[in-house]
């Protein structure tokens, strides 16, 4: 029985919801960004909102490592967890 539980083989519709999600929180960004006449910064987000899901779309795969290893529910303890053990916070 673990403690954290995390899916690391999310079906193909996780991934495309999961994407989806993706594109609309960094586009919401950086319209905030691009309001805000942060240009670069608004840039910057908005690559990054099509970006990854446009690249997981062709290789499933890489939308799957950012699922896992980055920003799912549980997928920072992932890699953070071990780090706690000789730096905690």
């Amino acid at each position: 029985m673990s403690l954290i539980r995390i899916n690391r083989h999310p079906s193909r519709r996780e991934l495309a919801v999961f994407g989806l999600c993706w594109l609309a929180f960094f586009a919401l960004l950086a319209l905030g960004a691009f309001a805000r006449s942060r240009q670069g910064s608004a840039a910057l987000l908005a690559a990054l909102a099509l970006v990854v899901p446009l690249a997981g779309r062709i290789w499933p795969s890489l939308l799957r490592l950012v699922y896992v290893c980055g920003w799912s529910t549980w997928g920072w303890p992932t890699w953070r967890f071990p780090s706690a053990w000789w730096f905690p916070s």
